[in-house]
């Protein structure tokens, strides 16, 4: 099995309920998926495994492992805990009063747009995006903790709450937390549900247990109920998420509540000997520390420190070391990573960057189903398939547009539930306009097309003819940006994956492909190519890199401000470097400017880290600003060394090949080394001959 031997031990444990500390890097994924093979080959079966973890992508990885070590698709259930409970939802949530199988799933946008209507409909808190913000995290924390609005609130917020609440009811919707909070709920109030999932699911396992809130926790220890053969993988050391209620304290409810073996993974895989010293060293200090000691046997690496006058004395030596190290052939840009606290603390880093013309990606951005065209088409299938859910339903009347405004969505919300009065419309004319009704009657026409053909040809053939139904052919087709223009073909990209869906299961339903696409939310590996990747330390969470420098290490940045006050806080600051540095295979540089500005402030004086002092690190004199300059790698020696379109014999309408792209023509050349190609077919895109891997084609 190509295991060490605590590997091996924690693969073959006995049955019953194991808790495995887990040190960054120390192998915890071949564990899990070695361990599910291994119950395979005991005689447990596939829909008697349930796996839960924190992402998509690593269900998706476990499923495959576990596949390829069995030479078979074994096809146990493993996903994440929302899509587990979405799952179990689906076929039960009728047993609670109010709610129907065809559900909608509010994401974060859409939650935010249900409390402004809360807000605005019944005229109490200043409705400001603060108050907005104020509300979603007080909800959020009530579900998370799984307490009871009265005990964490009242007055205005209580009333917020519960409107909100009594909202998404009458939507016959669900947030994220209530996919939880309502899976919970069934178990307790329908003990032959939580029964049927007892004796289906014989062994569980939890991957990133340190993630896991308290409702979470307690969906877990129902499950495990009746056979307690549970195995929980985590480190404590790499909980950095109790901001969105996460809760440490998870291992010694786990610890009091089963009869536990406690196993731990020390060795490091990953990074070299002394940078696991170091994150070693810095987190022993956390009281929530379970006692364990982390070795690699990996050489040594390179790390180093330094302070700097400014920021940007500090991005510009960042860049660059990485320009020196590339262009002496000791590395490529994919092989850095620049790690940030905050997400303000970018700018002047892709400002350098771009300088250079380095190229980066800002990791983080926009999922594909977060898109607004992506939103759009989703909103119109969620309508279709649940009527009452009026958060869609007044994001799509008016697009593409058709007259009816924000004065007659407002007058369709007075006359009563939203669907209803679209339905019936000619009974309301006296209150609009001829454009709006005639806006109306269209929209209404197009969701019964959509109906009709959902119903009569099935799901995939909705997917074909949706765009053009919705008219989203000729409103993008109008648009005159290239960038604009990507927008139809993101939809087309729907439609495509939509197809993939039902090619891969070929029962899928509409509202099944529904949940999917609202809970695909979280943050997968990046398409990093060849590209220095700006990240901050929360999104850096599971990816590695080759070498890693670690800026803005100045009290009040990091730890952040409002750690002071608390000790919880503080050790959490602790764990987030410490996850920061075990993001380092090879190198690392930790670095802090002894004068920043933020948040549009002036310039202040700053103090080191007091984190730099636990790792041993002495702060070193303020460098000559001269000398700096000095050892800076200047711009026109770096222009000076680019290949120009010129010295390499391109020239207009030369026909090129690019590995990715395909083949296409230059149509323009820009600052001697950007070429502006049309491709057969992903159309224009501009290329910088330092970096692109071009081949010219014969004439």
């Amino acid at each position: 099995m190509n295991l060490t031997t605590r590997q091996k031990e924690i693969v073959e444990a006995p049955l019953g309920a194991a808790l495995v500390t887990a040190g960054a890097g120390s192998g915890k994924t071949r564990v899990l998926t070695q361990r599910i093979a291994y119950l395979a080959n005991k005689g447990f079966t596939q829909e008697s495994i349930l796996a839960l973890t924190f992402t998509n992508k690593a269900a998706r990885e476990m499923k495959e492992r576990v596949d390829k070590l069995l030479g078979f698709e074994y096809g146990i259930f493993a996903g994440t805990f929302h899509s587990f409970c979405a799952r179990f939802l689906h076929i039960n949530i009728d047993r609670l009063d109010g709610y129907t199988k065809d559900f909608s799933i509010y994401d974060t946008k859409d939650t935010e747009k249900a409390i402004r209507e809360v807000l605005t409909s019944n005229a109490f808190l200043e409705l400001s995006k603060d108050d907005v913000k104020r509300v979603e995290w007080m909800i959020s924390r009530i579900k998370n903790e799984g307490g009871n609005a009265k005990n964490f609130c009242d007055g205005e917020m209580l009333r917020a709450v519960e409107g909100y609440n009594a909202l998404l009811r009458k939507n016959n919707a669900l947030d994220f937390d209530d996919l939880l909070t309502k899976t919970l709920e069934l178990f307790d109030k329908h003990k032959d549900v939580l029964l049927a999932m007892q004796n289906r699911f014989k062994y569980i396992l939890v991957d990133e247990f340190q993630d896991t809130n308290t409702v979470q926790y307690e969906i877990v220890k129902r499950l495990a109920g009746v056979h307690k053969n549970i195995m929980v993988v985590g480190d404590e050391d790499q909980c950095i998420y109790t901001w969105r209620g996460a809760s440490i304290d998870n291992f010694k409810r786990f610890q009091k509540d089963f009869d536990v073996t406690i196993y731990k993974l020390e060795e490091n895989f990953r990074s070299s000997r002394n940078i696991v010293e170091l994150a070693g060293g810095l987190v022993k200090n956390n009281s929530t520390h379970i006692k364990k000691e982390l070795f690699s046997h990996l050489p040594d690496g390179n790390i180093g420190f330094q302070s700097f006058y400014g920021a940007r004395d500090e991005a510009r030596f960042v860049v660059g070391s990485i320009i020196k190290q590339v262009g002496y052939g000791k590395a490529k840009f994919g092989d850095y990573a620049i790690m940030v606290r905050i997400n303000a603390m970018s700018r002047l880093f892709e400002e350098q960057l771009r300088d250079y013309n380095i190229p980066y990606v800002v990791w983080g951005g926009f999922k594909f189903y977060d898109r607004a065209e992506i939103k759009v088409v989703l909103n119109y299938l969620k309508v279709l398939l649940n009527p009452n859910d009026v958060v869609a339903l007044f994001e799509i009347i008016n697009f593409p547009k058709r007259s009816v405004g924000d004065t007659s969505i407002e007058k369709i919300k007075q006359l009563g539930q939203g669907f209803e009065v679209i339905k019936n419309i000619e009974n309301y004319a006296e209150h609009f306009t001829k454009k709006a009704l005639n806006g109306v009657k269209v929209f209404r026409d197009v969701i019964s097309r959509l109906a009709t053909i959902h119903e009569e040809f099935g799901f995939l053939a909705l997917a074909e003819h949706m765009i053009s139904e919705i008219g989203l052919d000729k409103e993008y087709a109008r648009l005159t940006s290239e960038h604009e223009r990507d927008r139809i073909e993101n939809v087309y990209q729907l439609v495509l994956d939509i197809k993939e869906a039902v090619k891969q299961d070929p029962d899928l339903t509409l509202s099944m492909y529904l949940k999917r696409a609202t809970l695909a939310t979280d943050s997968d590996t990046p398409e990093i190519d060849d590209r220095v990747v700006i990240t901050t330390v929360h999104s850096a969470k599971g990816l590695e890199f080759k070498n890693v420098f670690i800026v803005g290490l100045e009290d009040g940045l990091f730890p952040i401000n409002r750690a002071f006050n608390s000790v919880a806080e503080m050790e959490e600051e602790r764990r987030l470097l410490y996850v920061a540095i075990t993001r380092a295979r090879q190198g690392l540089h930790l670095s802090y400017a002894q004068a920043r500005m933020l948040y549009g402030r002036e310039e202040v004086i700053t103090r080191p880290s007091r984190f730099l002092k636990e790792v041993g690190f002495v702060t070193a004199p303020p460098e000559n600003r001269m000398n700096f300059e000095d050892k800076f790698v200047a711009k026109p020696e770096i222009v000076a060394k680019a290949d120009t379109a010129e010295s390499l014999g391109y020239k207009l309408g030369d026909r090129v090949r690019h590995e990715r792209f395909g083949t296409g023509k230059i149509t323009e050349i820009i600052d001697k080394n950007i070429l502006k190609i049309q491709f057969e077919e992903i159309g224009t895109k501009m290329l910088s001959l330092m970096y692109a891997k071009l081949e010219k084609l014969k004439a």
